[in-house]
C-alpha cells in the first residue's frame, strides 16, 4: 500500500501528464478497479483546475493595474 503523500504526488503526476505510460496505465487500472481513487483524482483535478483559474484571475488583475499605471519619466539625453 502506498503512502497518502505518494499517492497525492503520484495522482498531481498523472494530473500533469508526467507519469511514464506503464505507471499511467497502472493508475488507471486501479482507478477503474477501485470507485474511492476514481474519486480522489477527480478531486484532485478539480482542485488544480480551480488553483489554475485563481492564478489566471490574479494575473489578469495585474496585467489591467499595468495598463493604467505612468512609466516613470526617461531621464534627458
Amino acid at each position: 500500500m502506498m503512502s497518502e503523500d505518494k499517492m497525492l504526488i503520484q495522482i498531481d503526476a498523472y494530473l500533469k501528464g508526467q507519469l511514464p505510460t506503464a505507471e499511467m496505465a497502472a493508475l488507471e487500472q486501479e482507478m477503474a478497479a477501485d470507485a474511492a481513487l476514481a474519486k480522489r483524482v477527480r478531486q484532485q483535478r478539480f482542485h488544480l483546475q480551480g488553483l489554475e483559474l485563481l492564478l489566471e484571475d490574479d494575473l489578469r488583475a495585474k496585467m489591467q493595474g499595468w495598463k493604467s499605471e505612468v512609466p516613470p519619466p526617461r531621464p534627458p539625453l
